[in-house]
């Protein structure tokens, strides 16, 4: 059986077991396909070595690809080899002889202006400066501040209840994820500087579901969402994000910044 092979039955298993959602099957198989099949991906399992996987990160980095994301193939690959060697199909997960490259710390943007990248957000980011400042300053993944609903944002208390997550999937599409672990599940608050955003972007909503007749929102409503109710594409947001980033030079990860807190 060869690499490729393997890889792929294992993450089809994993997925189908409950092991990892959708959201990461399909990340998983984006990595499968782009970044370890086209090298080692014909290679026979039993045969990859350490010296594989080492001009396997080699070729990578040549390509241009980040370290970061290098390290999410090879945690991929290691998984599986991991199943293997369990199994008895490999002597040894040779991933673990041969570690992904680090990760420079330069890869993480730190923001030392904060009120001047706040600024600079104000001024061009239109309808995504409320949820950019929302996740810039929780933590919060994407899909769980396009999930916040109206009932579970108290901005007197400057409080978020995190329960939910907008997942997008090609074969599922769009749909609500509960969170599970208390890691999901969780209470965060909020520096004055989001809580400001989200009153504005709230009052911002309120006059314009007013105009369309709609009224006052509903505690199940979305917080950020199209003018219909629905929610939004977290991959459509990322890409506007990504646009925006270009234009005023910050990351395009959405939004993949470190603060300092003591601007906050």
């Amino acid at each position: 059986m060869t690499v490729a092979e393997f890889v792929r039955g294992r993450v089809t298993q994993w997925e189908t077991a409950g092991n990892i959602t959708p959201r990461n099957a399909q990340r998983y198989r984006q990595l499968v396909e782009n970044q370890i099949v086209p090298h080692i991906g014909t290679k026979p399992l039993q045969k990859v070595s350490r010296l594989d996987v080492e001009a396997w990160h080699a070729a990578l980095r040549n390509g241009g690809l980040a370290a970061r994301t290098i390290g999410h193939a090879h945690r991929v690959l290691g998984a599986a080899l991991s199943d293997a060697e369990r199994d008895g199909a490999v002597v040894k997960n040779v991933c673990k002889l041969q570690k992904a490259p680090k990760v420079p710390e330069n890869e993480m943007v730190i923001v030392q202006d904060v009120p001047g990248f706040v600024a600079l957000l104000r001024a061009v980011a239109g309808r995504l400066y409320a949820p950019a400042i929302v996740a810039l300053f929780t933590g919060m993944r994407l899909g769980e501040v396009l999930a916040l609903r109206e009932g579970r944002v108290d901005l007197d208390k400057g409080v978020i209840e995190v329960r939910e997550a907008l997942e997008e999937t090609k074969t599922y599409g769009v749909r609500f994820k509960t969170a599970k672990t208390k890691a999901g599940r969780r209470n965060i608050t909020l520096p004055t500087i989001a809580v400001e955003a989200l009153r504005d972007h709230r009052k911002h909503l309120l006059e314009t579901r007013l105009l369309l007749g709609q009224g006052r929102p509903a505690p199940d409503d979305l917080l950020f969402a199209n003018l219909d109710g629905r929610p939004l594409r977290p991959s459509a947001v990322s890409s506007d994000w990504g646009d925006l980033a270009e234009r005023i030079g910050s990351p395009s990860a959405y939004p993949r910044l470190a603060v300092d807190r003591r601007q906050c």
